[in-house]
Order: C-alpha cells, then structure tokens, then sequence
C-alpha cells in the first residue's frame, strides 16, 4: 500500500486558508474591542452629564429662587442646606417660621479643566430676614477670594455647561465629551459627546 504526502501546493493552499481564517479572526476582535471602548467612553460621559444635573438639583431644592443669580455658566444661590453635615437640614425662625438661610452655593463651569465645580461659603449667622442680599452681595471673585471657600469637583469631561432661570424654574445643559481609540489610528481618536438637558423646578 503506497502512502502519499502533502504537496507544496497543498501545503501553501492549507496555510493561505488559515491564514484568511486568522485575519478575518483578528479584524472581528478588533471591532469588537472598539465597539466595547466605544459603548464604555459613551456610557461614562453620560454619567458623568446625569450626575452633575442631579447634584445640581439636590442643591437647589434648598436654594431661595428669589437670591438666585444665573451667570450662563455658573449660578449663585442661597441655601438652607447646613454648612456641616452633622447640622440640621432644615431649621425655622422660632419667631416668624421662615426657613433659616446658611449658606452661599456656587456651581461653576472650569473650561480649562473641563469640570464643573461647586463652593459654599457659610453666612455669618444663618437669617430668615431677607430685605436685601445677606453681605456680602457675593459674586465669581468673591467665592475665589474666600478663606472659608470649600471647592468640590461635581463632574469631569464637561465641555459645556449652561444653568438659566425662567422665573420658577431652571434649565440646565450639561454637554460631556470623551475620546475612544480607532483601531489602526493612534494619531486621531473617535470623540464621544453626549448633552443632558433638564428643567428643574424651584420650590422656595
């Protein structure tokens, strides 16, 4: 019984299949794997946008619309909300029930660092008795320039941020952005952007 090998030409045809096989393999990978970054840059700036609205609105159910200033892209207010975390939440003027004021808040947009950022500056002592603006009539300059300016970083990838009042409520647009690599293009990554906008409404 005589035995027969492989040919060259079958052995070059068995590799140039395999070889096919192997880069159709490693292209549906590749995809794969920039489909996965895509869907996790999308994801993360998304959360990044929803979380600073949420944070935002948390702290203006607290805030006075009436001493409420909007600057585009910051806003100003006054808050009930306690200076230190084990105070009270909400307290009441003994004599005429009004809510007890305590604190100046500022949420701001840093372009240069693509965050969006909040500070407090507590009141000498908290008031009900607003005639006019507790002092100092706060502004930018004043919450840079405070000591007792505490600074938080509300959200990253902020390309945008804009917060405009429309009497007894507020809309803000949060727009995020990130980059996703291309497979093959190490020079220029996919930019992911995502805008968020809510209007909240303000109950004091």
């Amino acid at each position: 019984m005589k035995r027969r090998g492989f040919t060259i030409l079958e052995t070059v045809l068995v590799m140039s299949i395999l070889s096919g096989l192997m880069l159709l393999v490693t292209i549906f990978f590749s995809r794969a794997r920039h489909y996965t970054s895509e869907t996790e840059t999308y994801s993360r700036v998304q959360r990044q946008a929803n979380i600073c609205i949420r944070k935002l609105a948390d702290a203006f159910y607290s805030a006075s619309r009436k001493y409420t200033q909007y600057y585009g892209n910051s806003v100003i207010f006054l808050s009930s909300d306690p200076v230190q975390s084990t105070d009270p939440r909400l307290e009441f003027d003994p004599l005429t029930g009004k809510i007890m004021w305590k604190k100046w808040m500022l949420f701001a947009h840093d372009a240069a660092k693509e965050e969006v950022y909040s500070e407090q500056v507590p009141l000498d002592s908290p008031t009900a008795e607003l005639l006019n603006l507790p002092a100092p009539d706060v502004d930018l300059p004043y919450f840079a320039s405070n000591a007792l300016a505490t600074r938080r970083i509300v959200a990253r990838n902020v390309k945008d941020f804009n917060v405009q009042g429309t009497g007894v409520s507020f809309i803000v647009t949060v727009t995020c952005e990130d980059s996703a690599p291309v497979p093959g293009r190490t020079d220029n990554d996919k930019i992911v952007e995502v805008s968020v906008t809510s209007e909240i409404s303000l109950l004091n």
